[in-house]
């Protein structure tokens, strides 16, 4: 609690921008989703899986506009089930999986909306966001003032349509150094280490303080904040931020920074965690429902030290089965 107290004061002394927080919307009765994968998964037992963990929404296979034409299964399946769709939308590049190329930005903005606007037309999600992990250059080929415009146009078309739109993701670990970089700079360094340790892995922390970490570190906190500035401006209705470590205090302070930066609730289509532990689910998801968050996605896939809620054969974990009880009872 002590870290979100010292982020409103350190709000209220001027060191965010102008724009007010916005207030947090109101959880809807099932505000959970999510996003299933991994070997051996068929799209039979990924909707089997969000089934069983009682989910409202699911986040699909990304869908690219470069290779649209006209249909997207995995979509289409989820949508036929009653799921509320939330449709991670590349400009380019390959889908899915570790391999994934980064997308480019559209050379015209004009026939990027009409594109665009076929997808929404169809489908009418829920939800879309723009990219994934923009500020990442293994996701995206292009600078902060084009994904802004990009943004932008991608907002006013899902506007025309009656379709909320957000940004792609901010990673954990920019999230992370964002916020420990604003408690640093007013000479809070005890709720700054404090942070730093809770949000980051051991893994992380040590590249962080390792050879050319600090110009690594600078460069990523730079680039946060001009993407961090340009959300509002492109008229985004969330900002979206992914997050992957137990700690629910450190997520609690995450979402609090970023709200207060950009006057934007906060949204997430990618919640995850290292953790085996029951407990640390259901703490996370409480932690978003504390702040109020009216979409929370679940990125239930094993991969690097993220752990899924379902083993390979689509059998639920007992962190699955703690998901199912918490989006059932809210405990």
């Amino acid at each position: 609690m002590l870290g979100l107290v010292a982020i409103a004061v350190l709000v209220a002394a001027g060191t965010a921008p102008a724009a007010p927080p916005a207030a947090a919307p109101t959880p809807a009765p099932n505000p959970y989703g999510v996003m299933v994968g991994g070997s051996g998964l068929t799209l039979k037992s990924r909707l089997e899986v969000a089934r069983k963990l009682g989910v409202a929404f699911v986040r699909p296979w990304d869908l690219t506009l470069s290779e649209w034409g006209g249909f997207h299964k995995d979509i289409e399946a989820f949508q036929a089930e009653g799921f509320g769709i939330v449709i991670t939308i590349r400009n380019t590049g390959d889908r899915g999986g570790p391999d994934t190329s980064p997308s480019k930005p559209p050379l015209d903005l004009a026939n990027y909306q009409r594109r665009l606007g076929e997808v929404l037309d169809k489908y009418q999600p829920s939800l879309i966001a723009i990219e994934d992990e923009e500020s990442s250059a293994t996701r995206f080929a292009g600078t902060p003032e084009q994904y802004a415009a990009m943004l932008a146009a991608a907002c006013e078309t899902a506007h025309t349509r009656g379709v909320r739109c957000t940004n792609g993701g901010i990673p954990a670990k920019v999230l992370a150094l964002l916020v420990t970089e604003h408690y640093r700079a007013q000479d809070k360094d005890d709720l700054a280490d404090d942070f730093f340790d809770r949000a980051l892995s051991e893994s992380e922390r040590g590249a962080i303080r390792g050879p050319g970490g600090k110009e690594k570190t600078a460069r990523a906190i730079d680039k946060g904040k001009q993407y961090l500035a340009g959300y509002s401006k492109a008229r985004a209705d969330y900002v979206n931020v992914h997050w992957d470590e137990p700690d629910a205090s450190a997520l609690e302070e995450a979402i609090a920074y970023v709200r207060a930066a950009t006057g934007l609730p906060v949204v997430t289509n990618a919640l995850a965690t290292s953790s085996s532990d029951d407990d640390d689910v259901a703490a996370l998801l409480a932690a978003t429902r504390k702040a109020g968050m009216s979409l929370v996605v679940w990125a239930s896939v094993d991969r690097g030290d993220r752990r899924a809620l379902q083993n390979p054969d689509g059998a639920l974990r007992s962190t699955g089965r703690a998901f199912a009880r918490f989006v059932r009872e809210g405990k």
